[in-house]
């Protein structure tokens, strides 16, 4: 049972400790495949996907892998180093805008919408990566700062949009005025955080009365699916990027405190086409599991917060 923490200023309840802020060392392609399958056959406890028949087909898929479990492909595996954000991005960088990748088309097609309706001002896009948003931001004609950590991923930036502000700061140090901005964008960034409080206040911070925060990032249920920003260092060291398992109310109670309103708070699922899920041993071994897996769950959480007129917000930044 959940232990209540009474009427604090953020709190309803205690966060399990196992959920805050850590690296994982060791994963297996292996171990991938067994959970989704399992995940696909607790789903049909809740979902109608066809009863005793796909329930033994499951079971099958979990007997087949097991009796396998010797196959190199299953027993692929890697342990990995923690490593800073930004040394991961340095490398990244390279390829990043090249990739195909579901979670950034997710993103797109959850904030574009809620960007959209924002009529033209000064807006900061936060962890800016090489741009993305930045670009979507000033073809609606925003006046756009863009702020990251990667000197890297920076530098794409710049050479694709010469036009735009682009600041090397830290997100919960914004190099921006208080109440000069009256939109900001944050899109899968703050998973690398180990808190959330920090970076809302400075968010509160930087807008005007009225002005809003759009922020994204992966779901924390999606996390375990494949979720984690993994890279190869030129030193050959394999390293994951931090990682924090982020619950909604974490985010809601963050914003809260930081004095937003919520406007909207969506769950984004996986799309039910188009995309081969859990990758290529997966797709051998047990697509239709892992299709159930990944669609009956939110890959993104995305929330629109609102700056109250009349708030005042005060941060770490200039």
């Amino acid at each position: 049972m959940t232990p209540y923490l009474g009427t604090g200023r953020a709190g309803l309840w205690v966060r399990p400790a196992n959920l805050h802020y850590r690296s994982v060392a060791y994963t297996r392609v292996g171990d991938l495949l067994l959970g989704l399958t399992a995940l696909a056959l607790l789903r049909g406890r809740v979902q109608e996907l066809g009863g005793k028949r796909y329930s033994d087909a499951r079971v099958n898929d979990l007997r087949r892998i097991l009796d396998h479990w010797g196959e190199p492909a299953l027993q692929r595996d890697a342990n990995w180093q923690p490593a800073a954000a930004a040394d991961g991005y340095a490398v990244w960088a390279q390829s990043y805008d090249d990739e195909a990748n579901p979670l950034i088309e997710l993103d797109q097609a959850t904030l574009a919408p809620l960007i959209a309706r924002h009529a033209s001002g000064a807006a900061l896009d936060a962890a800016c990566g090489t741009g993305r948003w930045s670009k979507f931001l000033a073809e609606r004609g925003f006046a756009v700062i863009g702020v990251d950590e990667s000197p890297e991923m920076l530098e794409r930036a710049t050479s694709k949009l010469p036009s735009v502000d682009f600041r090397r700061a830290d997100v919960r140090s914004l190099p921006v005025g208080s109440e000069s901005l009256d939109l900001v964008v944050c899109s899968l960034a703050l998973t690398h955080l180990p808190e959330l409080d920090n970076v809302m206040a400075e968010f509160a911070r930087v807008l005007r009365p009225g002005g809003a925060a759009i922020v994204s990032n992966i779901h924390h249920l999606s996390q375990p699916l494949g979720g984690s920003a993994e890279v190869v260092l030129p030193d050959g060291r394999l390293v994951r990027l931090p990682l924090s398992l982020f619950l909604p109310s974490d985010y809601v109670n963050a914003a809260v405190n930081a004095g937003f309103t919520i406007r909207v708070c969506i769950e984004a699922c996986w799309p039910d086409a188009g995309q081969q899920y859990g990758g290529p041993t997966a797709q051998e071994w047990c697509a239709e599991a892992a299709h159930v897996a990944y669609t009956s769950t939110p890959g993104l959480i995305a929330l629109e917060l609102v700056k109250p007129v009349g708030h005042t917000a005060h941060g770490a930044g200039v």
